[in-house]
């Protein structure tokens, strides 16, 4: 089963266009959804917030078919959006040098997982509808260093960001890894739709 295109037909579905009906305001309930729509498109039967093994870690989803193991970690990076008089009400998350860090961890960490033989196959999913994350970084600044534009190959080492008064540490990936995002676009909202794009990369120990 390819995974992998499993994730994007499902978000794809689910989650890109949003009403304000139904729209998803929280990380937490996309992982929710992911989960649930799993089941309902493939049969396969997740486990949220699974701890690792002698780690005091969790993958955000967790699941086995055909013997396989999979992990996946989920980022959902929102802003505000006043449309007309129907308002959404994201998380204006501002700061894409933090949520590109972290998702680069997260693909770190991914990694790592599948060269421990924790898992067989990692997926790094990013849905925001913010468009920063889709564009390039400035010359000569931090969130240069943190970019994930599409086509960008993710590999080396990204240096350690501070929040919040802490260090955070460095990211080395060993691998190479191409960034891909989908619906490749960024609409204007109307008055009651908003509309997200997604980036998802597989990390599998090719050896």
């Amino acid at each position: 089963m390819d995974i992998k295109q499993v994730l994007t037909e499902i978000i794809t579905k689910n989650i890109l266009v949003q009403k304000k009906e139904s729209a998803i305001y929280s990380e937490q309930a996309v992982k929710f959804k992911l989960a649930i729509e799993l089941y309902r498109s493939s049969q396969i039967i997740s486990i949220l917030e699974s701890k690792i093994p002698k780690k005091k870690q969790y993958l955000d989803i967790y699941f086995c078919e055909n013997s396989r193991k999979y992990g996946i970690e989920v980022k959902y990076k929102t802003k505000l959006n006043e449309i007309l008089e129907n308002k959404f009400e994201y998380t204006n998350q501002s700061a894409q040098n933090f949520g590109k860090y972290y998702y680069l961890r997260d693909i770190n960490r991914l990694e790592r997982y599948v060269l421990d033989n924790i898992i067989d196959e990692g997926y790094a999913v990013l849905i925001t509808n913010d468009p920063n994350y889709m564009n390039y970084g400035r010359d000569n600044t931090l969130i240069q260093k943190y970019d994930i534009y599409n086509g960008k190959e993710i590999n080396g080492k990204y240096p350690g960001i501070k929040q919040k008064g802490k260090e955070k540490n460095d990211i080395t990936i060993n691998g190479s890894y191409k960034t891909e995002w989908f619906p490749m676009e960024f609409k204007n909202p109307d008055r009651d739709t908003a509309y997200f794009n997604c980036c998802i990369v597989k990390i599998v120990n090719e050896k």
